[in-house]
This record gives C-alpha cells, sequence and structure tokens, in this order.
C-alpha cells in the first residue's frame, strides 16, 4: 500500500476537503472515531481501535505498490493544505482494474456531500494517475447513503453478496457495483467486442460528468 498524491477539492462555497497521506500523530483521532459503533456497523468492523493499531495501520499504508491509501481531511481555511482528519479512501488494483472503499469516521458530516466529492477525484485519480479501466466496490444494503453516492459517480449495480455483512444482530447483504472508465480507449479496453448493457452506456453518461466536474474541482498540492 502506499499514500496517494495529495489533493485538495474545491465545492463553490462548501468546506474544502483534502485528500492527503496520513501521519502517525493522527492515530489517536482515527481510533477514537471509527470506534464509534455507528460507524462500526456500516464498516463490518468487529471490535474498538487501538491508537497502537492505527499507528501499525498508518506505517504498513506507506508501503507496497498494488493500493493508494489518502486520509480525508477539512479545510479550516482557503490556504490550509492538512484540515483535520475525518476519514479515510483507497484504491486497490491489480492488472488495470481496481476496487474502492471510503470510511468518514466523523458522524456529524454525513450527508454533506463529502463522500461524492471523494468519489469524483478517486475516479479521477484512477484514471489520470493510475490508467485504470474499471473499479469495483460493495455496499451494504442498509447503506442507502453510500449507494446512492457511488452511482451519483457512474458506479452500477452488478450483483449481491448474500450474508456477507452483520450487524444489528443480523446478516445483511453486500450490493456489488462497478465503475467503468468512460473514456473511449479504456471503455473500449473493458468491454471489447462485448456490447455493454442499457445500464452500463447510461451510467457512462454520468461516470464522463463525473471526471470531467472533477477537473474542475480536484488541485494537485
Amino acid at each position: 500500500m502506499a499514500f496517494g498524491f495529495p489533493m485538495h477539492l474545491s465545492a463553490g462555497d462548501k468546506p474544502g476537503v483534502i485528500l492527503r497521506p496520513i501521519d502517525v500523530s493522527e492515530a489517536g483521532t482515527i481510533s477514537g472515531l471509527i470506534s464509534s459503533y455507528e460507524v462500526a456497523r456500516f464498516t463490518n468492523t468487529k471490535a474498538s481501535k487501538t491508537v497502537a493499531q492505527e499507528t501499525d495501520w498508518i506505517e504498513s499504508s506507506s508501503k507496497g505498490d498494488d493500493s493508494t491509501i489518502w486520509g480525508i481531511a477539512i479545510a479550516e481555511s482557503q490556504n490550509d493544505t492538512q484540515g483535520c482528519i475525518i476519514g479515510v479512501t483507497s484504491l486497490n488494483y491489480n492488472d488495470g482494474r481496481g476496487s474502492s472503499g471510503i470510511i468518514i469516521y466523523d458522524r456529524s458530516l454525513w450527508g454533506q456531500g463529502i463522500a461524492s466529492r471523494c468519489h469524483r477525484a478517486r475516479c479521477f485519480y484512477a484514471h489520470n494517475n493510475l490508467g485504470l479501466k474499471a473499479i469495483d466496490s460493495t455496499v451494504a444494503y442498509p447503506n442507502l447513503g453510500s449507494r446512492k453516492a457511488l452511482q451519483g459517480v457512474g458506479y452500477v449495480i452488478t450483483g449481491t453478496d448474500y450474508g456477507k455483512h452483520f450487524a444489528d444482530g443480523q446478516p445483511h447483504h453486500l450490493h456489488r457495483l462497478t465503475w467503468v472508465n468512460p473514456v473511449e480507449h479504456k471503455w473500449l479496453e473493458f468491454w471489447g467486442t462485448n456490447k455493454p448493457p442499457a445500464k452500463f452506456q447510461k451510467a457512462r453518461i454520468v461516470a464522463q460528468k463525473a471526471l470531467d466536474l472533477a477537473r474542475t474541482e480536484v488541485t494537485f498540492l
């Protein structure tokens, strides 16, 4: 694993979002936020996380070459390039295809469009910096907000992983979703001679708009 290049994501008059490497000094903040049950019930986390565990995770995340990780932070001013850590997002990849994930630890910031901005930036990075042709993801059935955020940047539901998520005393299913890079050469690389299903053709328009918007929002730091 490795940390991605830092990016500032602008969005009109909303607070700026920064995607950047995580420092070990932030392990305490992360362990406190991720250990909330309201967060864990959506992430399939089975136990609270200690500062030592998060420190180990941060240190291990700086190594390897098959994934890219960012801390999600909220900028406190226009010139702030570090911000306050509120979550993490990632891309794991192999042979031109990736898988994505995101956790916003700070519940007070749920429902404010931050995940959507991160998804757009992540898809842009996947295309612009990694040359990926597609990204896969999963989201628990009860997590309606996360599903809508993924579909809002062009992900398509492709199937179900039954009973893979457990929370609140019962198993839940996971939606499987896939984002196909809408840029022509990557689109053709993914589909080959196969005809894309109608739902992917519609999603391609959404995905292209997401990339276009990301180009206006993302500034590499």
